[in-house]
């Protein structure tokens, strides 16, 4: 899990294991037992109503981004926005 939170978000392991530590420390999810180096996390219950309330909110704002475009609009601004994000991925593993 920290190995893929540390390719998604371009931050080191000890950024992913802090921000860890913070989210237990706030009751928002808590470690199950496992590898010290890569542990596993599950949301609690405060965790998951908060994410279902970002979920939303994110849900809210893509709406006013891309509501109402033609479906062949929103289909090439996908495919643009993958091939920048593959591009940039390709510069930063460089």
């Amino acid at each position: 899990m920290v190995g893929r939170v540390v390719h998604t978000l371009k931050i080191d392991g000890p950024a992913v294991h802090t921000a860890l530590a913070a989210l237990v420390d706030q009751g928002l999810v808590s470690r199950t037992p496992s590898d010290a180096h890569d542990p596993k996390i599950t949301l609690t219950p405060a965790g998951a109503t908060r994410f279902h309330r970002v979920r939303e909110g994110i849900g809210r704002i893509t709406q006013r981004l891309y509501g109402g475009l033609p479906t062949e609009e929103l289909a090439t601004a996908h495919r643009v926005l993958a091939t920048v994000t593959e591009r940039a991925n390709a510069e930063l593993a460089s």
